[in-house]
């Protein structure tokens, strides 16, 4: 019962036990400010071929409300329990936690991989707002590390309109994200030559 109300598990369709409700992707533990796992953040890998999926005997990743397939959602995150509430954690935060008050400036992405690259780029500042638009409570729990956020959410219209709903505070200068159209940072960090985005500041 603990692992089903915890999101961990599912139960079938058919009404006959569970199934991991995170099968089928690379797992990221998500930690409070005090570096305790308090939930579990899901990427997609792409779906297995149909007779993979039965001789595994597993459900397919798909929605299937009888008339299409619609794709499963990118990223899962648990639901919300008594020791997690989503818009008062910051993926990476932790990690991040001694670069940004060192430097004074965190780098806020959009997701839990753009955080990985940039971390293993040396950018150990960055974090993530775990698919949500960035909530007040968040945008203060970042705050009592760095003074300034860099947004850097994607190029794409999705990562513009996020960067402009960041206004959460009286006196925040949103910025314009500082990656290209359909790129997102993660990526950039990974290609030869990242372009520089030491403009794209919002105050916080």
């Amino acid at each position: 019962e603990q692992a089903e109300a915890l999101g961990l598990i599912s139960q079938r369709r058919s009404g006959r036990g569970h199934f991991d409700a995170f099968r089928h992707r690379i797992m990221f533990a998500v930690l409070d400010k005090s570096g305790r796992v308090v939930a579990f953040s899901g990427r997609a890998l792409p779906e297995p071929e149909p007779a993979q999926l039965q001789e595994a005997g597993l459900e397919p990743m798909y929605r299937d409300d009888g008339t299409e397939r619609r794709p499963a959602p990118k990223y899962i995150n648990s639901p919300e329990s008594p020791i997690y509430v989503k818009g008062d954690t910051v993926f990476g935060l932790y990690q991040a936690r001694h670069a940004a008050r060192r430097e004074g400036h965190a780098v806020l992405v959009e997701g839990n991989f753009d955080v990985l690259s940039l971390h293993g780029r040396g950018l150990d500042l960055a974090v993530a707002p775990l698919g949500t638009a960035l909530t007040e409570r968040q945008a203060r729990l970042i705050r009592r590390y760095a003074q300034t956020a860099i947004i850097m959410f994607d190029g794409d219209g999705a990562g513009r309109k996020a960067t402009a709903a960041c206004r959460v505070y009286p006196d925040s200068q949103p910025a314009a994200p500082g990656v290209p159209a359909e790129a997102a940072p993660g990526g950039v960090a990974a290609a030869p030559a990242p372009p520089a985005t030491g403009t794209a500041t919002g105050r916080r």
